[in-house]
């Protein structure tokens, strides 16, 4: 039982600084609509704490897999549920904060941001997971 909770928990973690980064890129003009921010400062906010935040994760993610998964080889578990977690992360956010004002609506080129990351970030957990999974094949 502790080992699902660790697992369900880990996967939470992988998911949540995607999906703030994912609602930070795309409620850029609601953002600056509400902070009364310029739309370049935003931006700039949201790239630096895209680039120190993945920087400090990765650490992070290599410490709890290393740390919580004690070597398992079901650690890899976490990608799928992770991905699940995000779902529910958009989900929740978007039926408590829905976009109101048209002028929110993210740019169209957001998806195709929005896609490529989805589809890289598993990639990212993955070689997280068998980074640690080498480094202790290595003691």
């Amino acid at each position: 039982m502790r080992w699902f909770i660790r697992l369900n928990f880990t996967s939470i973690i992988f998911a949540f600084p995607l999906f703030i980064s994912l609602e930070l890129m795309l409620n850029v003009y609601r953002i600056g609509r509400v902070t009364g921010w310029d739309l370049e400062k935003v931006k700039r906010i949201i790239h630096i704490y895209n680039f120190v935040g993945f920087v400090i994760l990765t650490i992070i993610f290599l410490y709890i897999v290393n740390k919580w998964m004690e070597g398992r080889a079901a650690r890899y578990w976490t990608i799928p549920l992770s991905i699940l977690y995000l779902f529910l992360f958009i989900f929740i956010f978007k039926s408590l904060l829905p976009i109101t004002y048209p002028g929110d609506d993210p740019n169209p080129v957001s998806g195709l941001i929005v896609i490529a990351l989805m589809i890289l970030y598993p990639f990212y957990l993955f070689f997280i997971n068998l980074f640690v999974n080498s480094k202790a094949a290595l003691r």
